[in-house]
């Protein structure tokens, strides 16, 4: 592992890691806002489909999860894990698991090249739906 001049590593890891209960919270707070519902009305046994996440939703919402944790993770990984406990439980497992000089596997083995690709795949998503790239607000 690297360490930049201030000491801290630099890999792709979070220093601070978020535990399952945070993450849960962050995908609470995160739907309550995509679907403008009070975070009380989001339960996380359903399925975010049943939740009213659109594909289109589901796919941003896995590139500002990789943002949120600074790791790479797969632009479908909401449907791997369709539901806000499954989701956050295999998250706070993959983040906790491997030694710091690893990104955990947190989807499928593509990731990195699914968050290359993710400015086209919501292009491609938003001309099917018919927009004009700037339809769907978040």
């Amino acid at each position: 592992m690297s360490h930049d001049s201030s000491g801290a590593a630099a890999d792709s890891r979070p220093v601070n890691a978020p535990g399952e209960q945070e993450i849960r919270s962050w995908f609470i707070g995160t739907l309550a806002e995509k679907l403008a519902v009070p975070r009380a009305e989001i339960d996380t046994t359903v399925p975010f489909a049943e939740l009213g996440l659109t594909s289109l939703q589901g796919v941003r919402m896995s590139d500002e999860l990789g943002r949120w944790l600074g790791i790479a993770v797969s632009a479908g990984v909401v449907f791997d894990f369709p539901t806000i406990d499954l989701l956050a439980r295999h998250l706070a497992e993959a983040i906790g698991e491997g030694d710091s000089a690893e990104a955990p596997d947190l989807g499928d083995e593509g990731a990195e090249e699914s968050l290359e690709d993710l400015a086209e795949l919501l292009r491609l998503l938003d001309e099917d739906a018919g927009g004009d790239g700037h339809g769907e607000t978040d």
